[in-house]
């Protein structure tokens, strides 16, 4: 009998689902919103058939390796980690826990949580910061790769999106401006993640297109640029659910950029981040390593997931009318309004 050695690795995202009332929360409202305390259960249940001839086939000597990504920490962000034993790091420095199961039974469920949180909304007000990095750790923010693409066609576009912006602030809320007008939302997208060059020229996308357009845009302006995953509420859907945004690297200050939902320079508290990272996302969820007994080449993988669920327990409101101002240097200063919280509006030319 002839033994084959399988190594499957497959991707899963896990989702998270709002449970409370702000699914009936408006558009205008969810903006507003600058405070979120609560707390998210996470039952990751797998279940696995392997079919040959219609039959299902048993693993032997299997291991299976689940790597579970955590919502991270940070001056907005603050998440409680007490119920979990081990927490890693990705390149990213995105954490993580880690699973280990030898010889699992299908369905296999992991039980991670409660995990309380806290969300501010993000405000930047000033423009002179602290954060400080190598021009080589930049470096991965400012590279072409394959979804974020751009040529000297697409780099002249930015050229005239920002000819008129009188700092850098301004330069990246004229490109998110661009984009959001640019793209028409198009659900029959989720899950392809087109390319910036593609999305600039067909013109449709959802938050993955959004974001690969604008991250193209402003580095190949010289502007470091990073991705963002997590969820946001969606005004279409009435619910949070997975959203993909930007950060921009100015002054030794990464500004928060949605060009999907048009905020810059502020988000609401409705977003919440599991990871940050230069291109595509660089943990593996799922990593199953198996023996199969008798040489069968033609195997369907079938894997399915129950979601998470988030519950948010506390909500606070920004006024409609609250107004911010950016320092972008001693003294000197650009002052925005927030109305609805959208984007920040500059000289009164959003």
């Amino acid at each position: 009998m002839k033994t084959s050695s399988l190594c499957i690795k497959l991707f899963i995202a896990i989702a998270i689902i709002s449970t409370s009332t702000l699914y009936s929360i408006d558009y205008d409202d969810a903006n507003r919103i600058t405070y979120i305390k609560g707390y998210y259960n996470q039952q990751v249940t797998l279940t696995l058939n392997i079919i040959k001839e219609n039959e299902i086939l048993k693993l032997k000597n299997s291991e299976l390796h689940l790597n579970i990504t955590l919502p991270i920490n940070d001056a907005y962000q603050t998440v409680s980690y007490n119920s979990i034993q081990k927490i890693y790091y990705d390149i990213e420095e995105n954490p993580y826990t880690y699973v280990y199961e030898e010889n699992p039974v299908f369905p296999f469920t992991y039980q991670l949580g409660p995990i309380s949180f806290n969300v501010r909304a993000r405000k930047i007000t000033s423009l002179n910061g602290n954060q400080t990095y190598t021009r080589e750790e930049l470096y991965k923010y400012l590279i072409k790769d394959e979804k974020i693409n751009y040529d000297e066609s697409l780099k002249k576009v930015a050229e005239q999106i920002v000819e008129n912006a009188t700092n850098d602030f301004e330069a990246i809320a004229l490109i998110a401006d661009f984009v959001n007008k640019h793209i028409n939302y198009d659900l029959n997208l989720v899950g392809q993640k087109r390319d910036a060059k593609w999305v600039y020229l067909n013109k449709r996308g959802v938050c993955v297109e959004y974001s690969h357009l604008f991250a193209a845009l402003a580095r190949s302006l010289g502007y470091p640029t990073r991705l963002v995953a997590g969820y946001a509420y969606s005004p279409l859907e009435k619910k949070s659910v997975g959203h993909l945004w930007n950060e921009v690297y100015i002054n030794k200050t990464w500004i928060p950029v949605d060009a999907t939902w048009l905020q810059v320079g502020y988000l609401d508290a409705l977003h919440f981040i599991t990871s940050r990272y230069a291109s595509e996302e660089p943990t593996d969820r799922v990593l199953l390593n198996y023996l199969e007994t008798d040489g069968t080449k033609d195997l369907q993988i079938k894997w399915s997931y129950s979601e998470p669920t988030m519950l948010e327990e506390t909500y606070a409101y920004a006024d409609k009318s609250q107004k911010f101002e950016i320092e972008l240097a001693p003294e000197k200063y650009i002052s925005y309004e927030t109305y609805y919280a959208v984007i920040a509006r500059i000289d009164g030319k959003f």
